[in-house]
């Protein structure tokens, strides 16, 4: 996120004063960030969710196989 910031904001993050385009800037690079992360953490919860799937139905197949 600190990369987005970087990309999006112009000016010293620590100035006082903004001005309304800085504070507009930032605004928009927290938004950003943000959505990306929120994608990033979607993305990773959808893997491991189709790998925990595949994982239990080659248990359930190995156990069937084994038991039969």
């Amino acid at each position: 996120m600190s990369t987005v910031l970087t990309v999006m904001f112009s000016g010293g993050i620590a100035q006082q004063g903004w001005s309304g385009l800085q504070t507009a800037q930032f605004e928009n690079a927290i938004t950003v960030g943000g959505l990306l992360l929120t994608a990033m953490s979607a993305a990773l919860v959808g893997w491991a969710l189709l790998h925990v799937r595949k994982a239990s139905l080659l248990d359930g197949r190995l156990r069937s196989a084994v038991s039969g």
